[in-house]
């Protein structure tokens, strides 16, 4: 199945922030097809590969062991004017900077699209 995760938290909400990268995890062991978008806070996470801010939601593993084991399976992608807001000219640690007509060819291409 092709899966289409979005995730709009950072250190704004750990618990939120948590969730869709155990979501995609999951699904990617499980042998689905993965795309993930990062948009609002949660660009922020794309800032350091590996590191998630030191974020540890109650009852879920570290966002950083999880992130890690994700990162390099899933397809990607930081949400260029997101980011640019929050980070300006820098360029994300991982992740592919793109833009809403990505987005939304990724949506019609996904067989489900869950979003937190």
């Amino acid at each position: 199945m092709k899966f289409l995760v979005v995730s709009y938290r950072g250190s704004d909400d750990v618990t939120m922030a948590s969730i869709p990268w155990v979501a995609a995890k999951t699904a990617s062991e499980q042998g689905d097809e993965v795309t993930f978008w990062l948009f609002n806070e949660a660009v922020n996470l794309a800032r350091v590969k590996g590191s998630a801010l030191d974020i540890k939601a109650p009852g879920l593993p570290p966002l950083a062991d999880v992130k890690s084991a994700v990162e390099d399976k899933v397809s990607l992608y930081v949400c260029k004017p997101c980011w640019v807001a929050r980070n300006g000219d820098a360029t994300p640690a991982v992740g592919t900077l793109a833009g809403m007509p990505d987005f939304i060819n990724h949506t019609k291409a996904a067989e489900r699209v869950v979003t937190f």
